[in-house]
């Protein structure tokens, strides 16, 4: 049975796109039980901006009636022995999927609309951006831009959205054996997260390889309000802590390192965005063939989502995958635990530099590479 009517009307009209899911209301998510309460200060998914008015949320959609609630839905916590890094054999997509040539996805940037294409091969040696007909280890690429989403250059060429996809690497611990190649200069949205990426990589039927960064001493760097703590540990954990003085999100959410964990519960993760930022990027055009499903949208009343049901600790998991894909252009996620308070693309790598600089974390040579046990 579908939605009642009056739910067709609450779409978000900057998304010019033919729904095929109704965006729905949320008025009070579920708390999460486990919360540890924290107070919240203010934030996005990126920078400092404020949340917005009722005003400009009413802008963004039509009548907004009260008496539908999304249940939050947790996934279920589970304890992990040895971890296995790639694709699980036990998955069904790894099952069903034949070894392929190549994984393509095709779709839309978040920020430009402008359409892109990802293309995933089997490769030698480390993981690498296939570019002008060569192979460009992702060690040799720079970070030049980091507002609402990470950018790399690397033979001149600039790659911007780049964080979902290297956060499919990470979590599911690909280190090697894959080059991309992206058409395009915005690598596409998709679903929001890192599923889609994940499931490419399961159908090159890849394995986990060694991770290529260790946090060798205990140690904190603070990049203005964002701060990250850094602890040796024989595992890889990471834990993120948002402040958007929001009683409506869970605060705080961790990964202990599993592949398996991280494709049912952290890569589904949808990026998410006040509903000012919506109406500016709808104002450049940015957003007009971004699908709704992909996207939350949050309001200073409402939270406005549709496909998969909204969950208070969704927004937090997406930052803990943006952490992760950040991660990955370092080496990692580490062998070690990153505890990450407030966290944005641009923190993290300016902190990832510093704990480089401060010999906090080092690379492994590949040679020496490890697979955490």
């Amino acid at each position: 049975m579908g939605p009642p009517q009056e739910l067709s009307n609450r779409v978000l009209l900057s998304f010019r796109h033919d729904f095929h899911a109704a965006v729905v209301t949320v008025l009070h998510p579920a708390p999460d039980p486990e919360s540890p309460g924290l107070p919240l200060g203010g934030g996005t998914k990126e920078d400092a901006l404020h949340p917005p008015t009722d005003e400009e949320l009413n802008a963004l959609v039509g009548h907004v009636s009260d008496g539908y609630r999304i249940q939050a839905e947790r996934a279920s916590r589970v304890s992990f022995g040895s971890l296995r890094l790639g694709c699980s054999e036990k998955s069904s997509l790894f099952r069903m999927t034949r070894v392929a040539s190549e994984a393509a996805r095709e779709g839309y940037g978040l920020h430009s609309g402008v359409p892109s294409r990802v293309v995933l091969r089997p490769s030698a040696g480390a993981v690498s951006l296939h570019m002008a007909g060569r192979e460009v280890p992702l060690r040799d690429v720079r970070v030049v831009a980091t507002r609402r989403a990470t950018t790399i250059e690397a033979g001149g060429r600039r790659i911007s959205t780049i964080e979902h996809l290297l956060a499919a690497f990470g979590g599911l611990g690909i280190h090697e054996g894959v080059s991309i190649e992206v058409v395009g200069d915005e690598l596409p949205l998709l679903d929001g997260g890192a599923r889609t990426y994940c499931d490419a990589l399961c159908e090159l039927g890849v394995r986990g390889s060694a991770a290529r960064l260790e946090v060798v001493r205990d140690g904190e760097v603070r990049v203005g309000e964002s701060s990250y703590f850094f602890q040796r540990a024989r595992g890889s954990r990471l834990e993120v802590t948002i402040d958007f003085n929001d009683s409506r999100l869970t605060p705080k959410a961790a990964w202990e390192g599993d592949p398996d964990d991280f494709q049912a519960r952290i890569a589904p993760a949808r990026t998410f965005a006040f509903a000012d930022d919506v109406r500016a990027l709808a104002m450049a055009g940015a957003v007009s063939h971004v699908t709704p499903d992909s996207v939350i949208v949050l309001g200073s009343r409402e939270i406005l989502c549709a496909g998969e049901p909204f969950a208070a600790d969704e927004p937090v998991r997406h930052k803990l995958l943006d952490l992760a894909g950040d991660l990955f252009l370092y080496g990692g996620p580490p062998r070690g635990t990153v505890i990450a308070r407030r966290p944005g693309h641009g923190p993290t790598h300016a902190a990832m530099r510093e704990a480089l600089d401060r010999e906090i974390v080092r690379r492994v040579p590949e040679r020496d590479a490890f697979v955490f046990v």
